[in-house]
């Protein structure tokens, strides 16, 4: 718990010095303590992800737009309205096998230790978003 509360105050300190937006990856240069090397193979990563799911986002754009089109028809065609949601569907599931392999080699690319800290600071997440659920409840 002590761990947690360090690496909280930690993040909420460092928010401030993020206020203009930086790279996301020297965020987490600055977080976790990455090397330049570190931080080129992300930056490298992040390049190989995006080029590879672009072009399926940018077949996955029609195919939402005729699914669209199709349920807001007359008389909608089933198969059809069908086949475009298999087709999406099958996008989809490339776009996150991509986004896994990702988050894979961005695991490996970082040492023992800095993924333990990455782990604390998904923690630290969860109770972000715990503590705005009791605040939206009023509790």
């Amino acid at each position: 718990m002590k761990r947690f509360a360090v690496i909280l105050i930690g993040f909420v300190v460092a928010l401030p010095a993020f206020a203009q937006s930086p790279p996301p990856e020297l965020v987490l240069q600055q977080l976790l303590g990455l090397e330049s090397s570190q931080v080129a193979a992300i930056q490298n990563l992040n390049a190989q992800r995006r080029a590879a799911i672009e072009p399926l986002v940018a077949q996955m754009r029609p195919l939402e737009q005729e699914l669209a089109a199709a349920i807001e028809s007359a008389s909608p065609d089933a198969s059809g309205v069908g086949a475009l949601v298999l087709s999406i569907r099958a996008l989809q599931r490339q776009i996150m096998q991509h986004d896994q392999n990702a988050r894979a080699a961005f695991a490996d690319i970082l040492t023992p230790a800095q993924r333990a800290q990455l782990e604390a600071i998904r923690g630290v997440e969860a109770a972000i978003h715990a503590i705005e659920a009791l605040r939206l409840l009023g509790l």
